[in-house]
């Protein structure tokens, strides 16, 4: 009868070359998306790289030139020694590049992933030269020791601990096992690259681009605006949703606040664990006196897919981020590199400083026809492609992306504790009639439902008495009225886009919220 350790021996061993194919092909997309400045400010992540690649090619030659007459000393394996230190291995690396993660690279995640595919792949090759060349410790009484089995226990009930708050975090909202998102992090870095500033108004002092945020004075009255790309506008600061908002709401609510101020938290990418996290830690202190929360029909409603595919990197296992989240204080995410670079000093330095004087806007912000497409027109066609799969009512994962979707709101809902408004932001392929019959060519348009998240969010309002904005409506007619609301091959909102939403959105806070009093009238 072969032993149960030499058959786990034997999987382990046969999943080194595997994984060598597996990790080179990820260290090689990494390295792509790495750019020359990342990784000349620290040349030590190349060394770590071929250091992996090395070890994992040397590992899986030896285990070919010792099996050359079969595999059958590993099938007779009687001790789980070999098992075991597979395993310490494993979690050795998961723990270096968990501190890597947190301290070195800070919380970026595609230099963590390349630490970690590099230090698993240095892991498994000694393991693999191990086994290739050592014959002691293979014939040692196969009875583990006490030391080594102390660790064998407290590396499964690590890994079982694991999975079962991975099961958890899959099929209900927590944000027990969120301490920082990737979203922040990326805009932290996006900001560097884009040198501090986009068409030429600068971000402000806390990251965002807007004003400078200052805490409210008795008398003023505070929004904050939370949202996802669509919140930054990908317009001019004069032209974003929610300057518009401001502009508005200040003429609806001149004699009652002092000061009206719409603060733009938005993030690009933020899903709604984004959103909680910059609710609770960036816009709480602020003290807003009302929330507008801007969900996106498409990428928000997925709750979960984000932190489940990455979850065989470090940054993601529940526990570290649990143990981060319990004993280290909130800090805003910071990039992790710096490009030496300064605004120019004749310019203002602050968004507060150019109101009276705005730059001269870009020309196809008045003149659609002169905009020159984001995409190529086979990209953006496969973007809205993969974007149909929330349109399809019977689509089971879909129905449990919604249920932690709405979970997420009510979540959300607790955290705000102030008055609020849901604004549901459609997609491209919901407002341009042209762009949907492009997607709808050689598809059954009978599987889609194309107004289905608007649908089930607003039952969910109506059945909470959430109040809700839907710009499903008043985006399709400005398209068809004065012509298109998004950009060139893209979906976000052009200048027009943003105007027709932000002076939705104003319209609807004015009607139903009364500034002072703190309370919502009821919805007409």
């Amino acid at each position: 009868m072969v032993p149960v350790q030499g058959v786990a021996t034997l999987a382990l061993a046969c999943g080194l070359p595997v994984a060598l194919v597996l990790q080179c092909l990820d260290l090689s997309s990494h390295l792509d998306r790495l750019t020359t400045t990342m990784l000349a400010a620290r040349p030590w992540l190349g060394m770590l790289h071929h250091a992996g690649l090395g070890f994992g090619v040397v590992a899986v030659v030896l285990l070919l030139v010792r099996c050359r007459r079969g595999i059958g000393w590993l099938l007779a394996l009687r001790s789980w020694r070999p098992v075991l230190w597979g395993m310490f291995g494993a979690c050795a690396a998961v723990g270096l590049a968990s501190w890597t993660y947190a301290a070195v690279v800070y919380g970026d995640l595609g230099m963590t992933n390349l630490v970690f595919d590099s230090l698993l792949l240095i892991a498994w090759g000694v393991w693999g030269m191990a086994l290739a060349m050592g014959t002691a410790w293979l014939t040692r009484h196969p009875r583990l020791s006490r030391p080594e089995q102390a660790l064998g226990w407290t590396l499964g009930l690590l890994l079982i601990v694991e999975a079962a708050c991975t099961v958890v975090d899959a099929n209900h909202f927590t944000m027990a096992f969120v301490y920082t998102t990737e979203d922040q992090r990326e805009f932290a870095m996006y900001r560097e690259a884009l040198r501090g500033e986009m068409f030429g108004y600068p971000f402000n002092s806390q990251g965002y681009y807007d004003k400078e945020f200052r805490p409210a004075q008795p008398g003023d009255c505070v929004v904050a605006w939370i949202a996802d790309s669509f919140g930054v506008g990908v317009v001019p600061y004069p032209w974003n949703v929610a300057t518009v908002a401001e502009d508005r709401l200040r003429e609806a609510w001149q004699g009652t606040c002092n000061n009206t101020e719409v603060l733009n938290f938005s993030v690009p990418q933020m899903g709604m664990k984004g959103y909680v996290q910059v609710a609770e830690h960036e816009a709480a202190p602020y003290k807003p006196d009302f929330t507008v929360l801007c969900v996106y029909t498409c990428n928000d409603i997925t709750v979960s897919d984000s932190t489940i595919r990455n979850h065989g990197y470090v940054q993601n296992w529940r526990l570290t981020q649990f143990f981060l989240r319990q004993f280290r204080p909130y800090v805003r995410p910071a990039p992790f590199f710096s490009l030496p670079f300064t605004r120019d000093p004749a310019l203002p330095q602050r968004i507060d400083d150019m109101l009276d004087a705005p730059l001269p806007a870009p020309e196809h912000l008045f003149d659609p026809a002169k905009e020159k497409p984001t995409f190529s027109e086979e990209v953006h066609h496969a973007r809205l492609v993969h974007r149909l799969r929330y349109l399809e009512p019977e689509k089971p994962s879909m129905r449990t992306q919604y249920r932690l979707f709405f979970q997420a709101l009510d979540h959300f809902r607790e955290v705000v504790g102030t008055p609020m408004l849901l604004v549901i932001e459609p997609d491209e392929l919901q407002v341009d009639d042209a762009v949907w019959d492009s997607l709808m060519q050689g598809r059954n348009p009978a599987r889609y439902v194309r107004d289905l998240p608007q649908q089930r969010i607003l039952e969910y309002c109506r059945n909470t008495g959430l109040p809700v904005v839907d710009l499903l409506p008043v985006l399709r007619e400005a398209q068809r009225t004065h012509g298109r609301v998004y950009h060139r091959q893209d979906t976000h909102w052009n200048a027009l886009g943003n105007r027709v939403a932000g002076e939705e959105v104003a319209r609807a806070i004015a009607a139903q919220y009364v500034p002072g009093a703190g309370k919502m009238l009821p919805q007409p």
